[in-house]
């Protein structure tokens, strides 16, 4: 099955995000849930569930039954990894300062939040035992950097600036 996301237009607040599962065999859709916000930003399938964020929430449905098993409110909520028991949250605007947050991938509790990242956050990917952060920072933007974080408990380890040539990482 695909888990399709969608919906949440800005202009239209009673547009809110929707999430369902595709079966491409029987060309069928299942309903999960809505979620009343817009702008889904990420949906992220592990063996815990189904995370979805969008605009100032991350959901957690279960994979099977797909019960709401727990949220959060998160302003400026972008992109998500999973990383053993923790979830990896990149922020984005509004926001302007702790652009990660480390969840209980089991719960959604806040664990630890990254303070030393310069800019807004984007893509994260694990290697090993670290995590890379792609801090494009704002839209005005005109350079690019990479945070490394350890992936055991998202500690931050340094950021690497790109300077012009890492423009829109």
């Amino acid at each position: 099955r695909l888990i399709v996301g969608s919906g949440g237009a800005f202009s239209n607040p009673n547009d809110f995000v929707t999430v369902s599962a595709y079966s491409p065999t029987s060309q069928t859709s299942t309903f999960i849930g809505e979620i009343k916000t817009q702008a889904i930003q990420d949906v992220l399938v592990d063996s815990v569930g189904i995370y979805v964020s969008a605009t100032d929430s991350i959901v957690l449905f279960d994979a099977v039954t797909f019960e709401k098993k727990a949220s959060t409110a998160v302003s400026g909520v972008r992109y998500l990894l999973v990383v053993n028991d923790l979830l990896f949250v990149s922020i984005q605007y509004p926001e302007t300062s702790n652009f990660v947050k480390v969840f209980n991938k089991h719960t959604l509790e806040l664990q630890s939040v990254v303070t030393q990242i310069t800019g807004e956050a984007a893509g994260m990917l694990r290697v090993e035992n670290q995590v890379y952060v792609a801090v494009p920072g704002d839209w005005t933007s005109t350079e690019g950097k990479m945070a490394i974080l350890n992936a055991s408990d998202g500690a931050f380890v340094e950021e690497v600036d790109f300077s012009t040539a890492g423009v829109g990482i």
